[in-house]
């Protein structure tokens, strides 16, 4: 059975027991609770500067199981005590694991700031279960925040285990769970050399991420400020948000103008991407509802929705906020920063600088998203404006130069017809589309100056949109950036959709050649090393190569075993000249 079937057959499995048990139940039974999907989120290392990546490992699961996780996106925000998102992306879920990089802007301020990741569906779970993790960003180029007096006794005390201050879960491992011994094949190393690092006592299967930082980038794990005991997760019997299991998605409902009651029925144009152009058709639910699946898209995407009212109904759309709102309440962890550590941080931004200085940087994107194919490519019917003498208006050019469209006119409002030679059938509806955007107004498309017009294109036989079928199709091309100058309905909308986020494979430089050693440029990095997704069955050895910085290092390898038991080793070495 293929994979997406099985997940849509086990979540509407899981609602139907639902139903079922709620409707025989007695007053005194629970009701029986939704699947819970479990986030876990690892980050490279803990104490950032603006302007630097956060390169990160998540893996989503149901009972310690990713293959049986529904969701194909994961939410992912930084937001600081004042509950504003000031990072907002999506990541792609396969097989239950993302793994990719935040960009930390560079005008971030100093001070703590907090990663939490979920998915759509976990959205019908309060937010205080949601993977939370604290990071501290610092900015090199402004002042830091002034600090109390009393800040030494805060964390003092935060870190003697008075430690139910905050709401947040750490992902460093308990000491109560697996350790994994970790041995490199030397203490100290030169710049640029091989380092060997050794991964003993494993007696399983076992999914990984190794992290290879300067030292002082990570919590020490005895003084952690995030750890918290264990938190019940709530149960939840309400299926409001249905698992994204194809793409990321865009949802929202249709509400009459006047009355703001919800609209039943009503059919929803949604036109998404220039380069590689989508088009949807959802008729609304209900209550009004609606849902799209945007598929294959990357970064900001400019989206066009609007209902069609065979009446004269005032309609108008609300678009669901795809990032919740809601945050759970926090108290503050004091954010503290002495003399000891300047030295440190003023290190950590000259390897920042250098690396944007000679473009070392790690990182580069291996995906290439196949876009879907666009179903009204390749008309049979193409005429060029060009091709032909100049025409004063469109009601001429499609009169006298588009085949197989006819142009209609009854009580002063225009309509355009296809003909089907094939079928010997007109087709009195057809789909009209300019520059990709559905366009329901003819006489208002008519008003277009014919000059303006690069291409128009004819489907004159029948094609299948989803789970409509489309009887003609004309498509206008035109050379602006305006639709021709085009006023679309009052009831459209135009909006910019996040959609996915690209994702970036670390690929540090490999000196194993003497030209590569002998190279000028200069490799300075706060991250040595970072492996997101390292899966072994037995004691293994992973390879990497030292920079040219000078310092500590510290290895962390965290993850879990096949049977979800957390694991942890911790280990360090230092680069000498």
């Amino acid at each position: 059975m293929p994979v997406l079937l099985h997940k849509i057959l086990f979540f509407i499995l899981s609602l139907l027991i639902s139903q079922v048990v709620k409707g025989q139940m007695s007053s005194s039974e629970e009701p029986t609770s939704l699947p819970l999907e479990e986030i876990t989120f690892i980050t490279d290392r803990d104490i950032y500067l603006s302007g630097e990546k956060i390169w990160f490992s998540a893996s989503c699961e149901i009972d310690g199981k990713p293959e049986q996780t529904m969701s194909r996106i994961l939410y992912v925000e930084l937001y600081n005590y004042s509950h504003k998102s000031v990072v907002k992306n999506k990541y792609r879920l396969q097989k239950g694991r993302a793994n990719g990089v935040l960009d930390i802007p560079s005008e971030f301020l100093s001070g703590n700031y907090f990663l939490r990741a979920y998915t759509q569906y976990l959205k019908n779970f309060p937010s205080e279960i949601y993977f939370t993790k604290l990071i501290t960003i610092i900015n090199p180029l402004l002042p830091l925040p002034a600090q109390t007096k009393d800040t030494q006794s805060k964390i003092d005390s935060l870190a003697e285990g008075d430690n139910d201050r905050v709401i947040v879960r750490s992902d460093l491992v308990p000491a109560s769970q697996k350790k994994i011994e970790l041995k490199t094949n030397k203490e100290i190393y030169e710049p640029r050399e091989l380092v060997t690092l050794e991964i003993l006592n494993v007696d399983g299967s076992m999914d990984l991420t190794v992290s290879v930082v300067k030292k002082g980038t990570l919590f020490e794990e005895d003084k952690i400020l995030t750890q918290l005991p264990d938190i019940i997760s709530p149960q939840s019997t309400k299926s409001k948000w249905l698992p994204e299991i194809r793409d990321v998605s865009i949802s929202g409902i249709v509400i009459d103008k006047q009355t703001g009651l919800p609209q039943t029925g009503i059919p929803v144009y949604l036109s998404v991407g220039k380069e590689n152009p989508q088009i949807h058709i959802y008729r609304s639910g209900e209550k009004g509802e609606f849902i799209f699946s945007l598929n294959n898209f990357e970064r900001f995407q400019e989206v066009f929705l609007c209902p069609l009212s065979e009446a004269d109904d005032e309609l108008e759309i609300k678009i669901v906020s795809d990032f919740l709102p809601d945050f759970p309440e926090l108290n503050e962890v004091t954010f503290s920063i002495d003399s000891s550590q300047m030295m440190f941080l003023e290190q950590m931004h000259i390897n920042m600088q250098a690396s944007k200085a000679f473009n070392t940087e790690p990182g580069h994107n291996p995906l290439q998203y196949s876009h879907l194919p666009f179903p009204f490519a390749n008309p049979p019917i193409s005429v060029v404006l060009d091709d032909y003498i100049e025409t004063p208006t469109m009601e001429m050019v499609f009169r006298e130069l588009v085949p197989r469209v006819r142009v209609r006119k009854k009580h002063g409002i225009y309509r355009l017809s296809v003909f089907d030679f094939d079928n010997s059938l007109n087709y009195t509806e057809p789909l009209i589309l300019i520059d990709n955007i559905p366009v329901f107004e003819v006489n208002e498309l008519l008003k277009i100056q014919p000059a303006y017009v690069e291409k128009i294109e004819v489907h004159n036989s029948p094609l299948i949109l989803g789970d409509n079928i489309i009887l003609g199709t004309i498509m206008i091309t035109t050379t602006t950036t305006n639709f021709g100058g085009m006023i679309m309905p009052e009831t459209s909308t135009f909006l910019k959709y996040r959609t996915l986020t690209s994702s970036y494979q670390f690929d540090p430089p490999e000196y194993n050649t003497k030209e590569k050693k002998q190279d000028t440029k200069a490799d300075f990095r706060n991250t040595l090393y970072w492996d997101p997704s390292l899966r072994i069955k037995s004691n293994t050895s992973i390879s990497f190569y030292t920079s040219d910085h000078l310092s500590e290092y510290e290895v962390i390898v965290r993850g879990k075993t096949a049977r979800g038991k957390q694991v942890l080793g911790r280990t360090g070495f230092r680069v000498v000249k």
